[in-house]
């Protein structure tokens, strides 16, 4: 996925959920979701969250997973997150 910044796409470089979730194609409560668990980094404004197009590019180049859990592979940062 190409993430284009705001002079070659001509849209913001802050995003709300719904546009992110358009970008991503899944629901605007799983964007809600990433950013509680800490994967997606995120600003308050007003009472909405705005994600930076920079944390997306991030995210996308990590494979979705948050900042320390490099050495983990995926199921076991399920696990790890999940368990009691």
């Amino acid at each position: 996925m190409q993430l284009q910044s705001d002079s070659q796409a001509g849209s913001p470089e802050w995003l709300r959920p719904s546009e992110v979730a358009a970008l991503f194609r899944v629901s605007r409560q799983h964007i809600y979701r990433l950013i509680r668990r800490g994967d997606l980094a995120a600003v308050w404004v007003g009472g909405t969250p705005r994600i930076h197009r920079d944390e997306l590019a991030r995210f996308v180049a990590e494979g979705g997973r948050r900042p320390g859990d490099e050495d983990l592979p995926r199921y076991r940062r399920y696990r790890r997150r999940y368990a009691r």
